[in-house]
């Protein structure tokens, strides 16, 4: 949501449209509704797309004209999607919502149970929790209704479970049938042992068959129908049916880009590969239509995540196929073409090893390991870095000793542990050999990390310093570009060389976005990362270690030296937990608490204290805030960190 920070007088002081975790300052939000003075409209063009919270506002923020916002009391909550809207008939069920509810409430028991007029509920049906029953709705023996609500003339078959659900008037739920946090629209029906899992929607008028299952979040679209036993892992929008079987006389047909998607084709790729078997080899193929070359791109994907080695034919017509599978020695083959009868559809072939469309029984274990979702996935993501950046050094006469400078999909991942081993490695060489400098780079080649001629390892904020340093002695006055958490030991460099430190946030994308500005001539993290604009606007390890080596060729000098030069500082991480809806009004508390102080919210809120500062930060994925603190000494760090942390368990406990 769009986050507002207001004063005491309600004038507005603070808007951010739609931010991210690190953005957010307060847990006061725009809700959409709005007074205006007539006159403002005269500032929304009428040849462009002008959004209120990402336009208006600002605009009229800068201008100085008064903007104000009443903080009301009382439930609130967005209902623009499904999942929204069916939590909102939990907060009504359990009273957090003032509406009137029809029917009559049951006395004398410890449920919030409600039963319209001519509502028949059996006797060994069981309601727990909250739950409305509407106005002639009929729930049979051994039922189990759970915190759901159940509109007008619904029939739930004997021993059939609701479970935190909706459902509409007239909607038919068979004997032993399984809903789990699912909408179902109106004279919609799930028959006897039919199973629909959490955030299932069934829209109104539909059918899911006996003994069928929707996979979660799966939508079924008005008036179609999941057949009898079929498994239903995809969303059912074009197509009148779901069948019990993916394959049918032409193979797997389906409606481009909607039934049969890429992820469709991927899933299904990964499914046949699987039956297949790892080291097996296959030919994929298809028609001239774009859409054939779409998902035949995406059924390769598939089969190689299975371990299957694929050999593309591009173009060809089917029996060359069939040919080429039977002559090779193949394991099988696949081809997606254009659907002879109907424009609107794409076929997906399958072959065996002779040729031969696959026979119903591998038919039935392709379809088995899709709907399971039960194969296993190898990722072949190399390290391609070692084929290119030792021949790029050799071109520029450096002396290189390449490490693990080959292929090896075994050795990609490392974990923290195996990375430190490979970085002491490292510096046992470079103390050995008496070389320059030691890098290690990630298997992506877009950072680097840095072992200096002594043979010690280079922490990531010195690395920064010492890239920020070797850039502002090296070229013209210009811009660095590093995180907020950054030291701010860059800022004393700066001055003295005459640079500028612009503060943004941490995200990849923000650094890079920062790097295509003019004036900007250097991005860092502390993190490994470094971006020199006049080579390209993003990460790239193998331009930031020749710009390194550049630069300490024209200035003569060696890492160690040059750390001479950095000033000393201290600086401390911490993390404090916090669940995500607090977050909000954490970091409302800690800005509150700054008042009076130098504070920035460029991400999360950096207080700045004398020589010392403070960073509180929401973590974008977990439930934590991270504190950074630095300062002269360590222990003055330290105090910093500990009292941000205790005003976030504060925060907390005010909640």
């Amino acid at each position: 949501y769009g986050i507002v920070m207001t004063d005491d007088s309600g004038r507005i002081v603070r808007f951010l449209e739609k931010p991210s975790w690190g953005e957010v300052f307060s847990d006061t939000i725009n809700t959409g509704i709005y007074i205006l003075e007539p006159s403002v409209l005269s500032l929304i063009p009428s040849d462009r797309i002008f959004d209120f919270g990402k336009d208006l506002f600002p605009r009229l923020l800068a201008a100085g004209h008064p903007l104000f916002g009443y903080i009301a009391e009382g439930y609130w909550r967005d209902v623009g999607d499904l999942v929204e809207y069916r939590l909102a008939h939990l907060d009504l069920l359990h009273g957090k919502v003032k509406v009137g509810i029809p029917g009559k409430k049951i006395e004398g028991i410890d449920r919030d149970i409600w039963f319209d007029e001519g509502a028949r509920v059996d006797f060994t049906a069981r309601l727990s929790g909250a739950v409305i029953v509407g106005a002639g709705t009929q729930i049979h023996a051994n039922a189990r209704i759970e915190n759901s609500v159940i509109g007008a003339n619904c029939v739930i078959g004997e021993g059939a479970t609701v479970s935190r659900s909706v459902l509409w008037d007239g909607v038919e739920v068979g004997r032993r049938a399984r809903l789990t946090e699912c909408v179902v629209g109106r004279k919609a029906r799930v028959k006897n042992e039919a199973f629909c899992a959490e955030g299932v929607v069934v829209s109104d008028h539909s059918t899911i068959g006996a003994g069928a299952i929707v996979k979660a979040n799966v939508k079924v679209w008005p008036y179609k129908e999941v057949e009898d036993g079929a498994t239903l892992a995809v969303s059912l929008v074009w197509g009148e049916r779901w069948t019990s079987s993916l394959f049918g006389r032409y193979g797997i047909t389906g409606v481009a880009n909607l039934e049969i998607s890429p992820e469709f084709a991927a899933k299904l790729g990964a499914a046949f590969g699987a039956t297949l078997g790892r080291r097996q080899m296959v030919i994929t193929s298809r028609d001239h239509h774009k859409a054939s070359r779409m998902i035949n791109r995406a059924l390769m994907t598939g089969l190689l995540s299975a371990g299957v080695d694929v050999a593309d034919l591009g173009i060809a017509p089917i029996p060359v196929v069939r040919y080429q599978i039977r002559a090779l020695g193949l394991a099988g083959g696949t081809h997606v073409r254009k659907s002879p009868f109907d424009p609107v559809l794409l076929d997906i072939r399958c072959f065996d090893e002779r040729g031969m469309d696959i026979s119903p029984e591998k038919e039935k274990g392709v379809e088995r390991l899709f709907f399971r979702e039960d194969f296993p996935v190898l990722d072949y993501a190399f390290g391609p870095a070692s084929q290119i950046f030792p021949g790029i050094l050799g071109a520029l006469g450096v002396e290189v000793i390449s490490l693990n400078a080959y292929l090896d999909e075994g050795r990609i991942t490392r974990t923290a542990e195996e990375f430190n081993a490979s970085l002491g490695t490292l510096s046992n060489i470079v103390r050995t050999l008496g070389a320059d400098v030691g890098i290690l780079f990630d298997t992506g080649g877009e950072k680097l990390f840095l072992v200096d001629e002594k043979g010690e390892q280079v922490s990531g904020q010195l690395a920064l310093a010492l890239f920020a340093l070797l850039v502002m002695r090296t070229h013209p006055p210009g811009i660095l570009a590093v995180p907020v958490t950054a030291s701010h030991v860059l800022e004393q460099l700066a001055v003295e060389h005459g640079f500028q430190v612009r503060r943004v946030r941490s995200l990849p994308r923000s650094l890079m976005e920062t790097a295509m500005e003019p004036g900007v001539a250097f991005v860092g993290e502390e993190w490994g990362g470094a971006i020199f604009p006049e080579v390209q606007p993003a990460f790239d390890g193998m331009a930031a270690a020749i710009k390194l080596l550049e630069m300490m060729a024209k200035l003569d000098v060696r890492l160690h030296h040059l750390t001479r030069s950095v000033p000393e500082t201290h600086l401390i991480q911490v993390e404090v937990t916090c669940p995500n809806e607090q977050k909000g009004r954490v970091m409302r508390q800690l800005v509150e608490s700054a008042k009076g102080e130098t504070a920035e919210l460029v991400e999360g809120v950096r207080i700045h204290k004398n020589e010392a500062w403070v960073a509180a930060i929401p973590h974008p994925d977990r439930a934590v805030f991270q504190i950074i603190a630095e300062a002269p000494t360590r222990e003055a760090a330290q105090q910093l960190a500990t009292t941000y942390a205790g005003l976030i368990e504060k925060a907390k406990s005010d909640a």
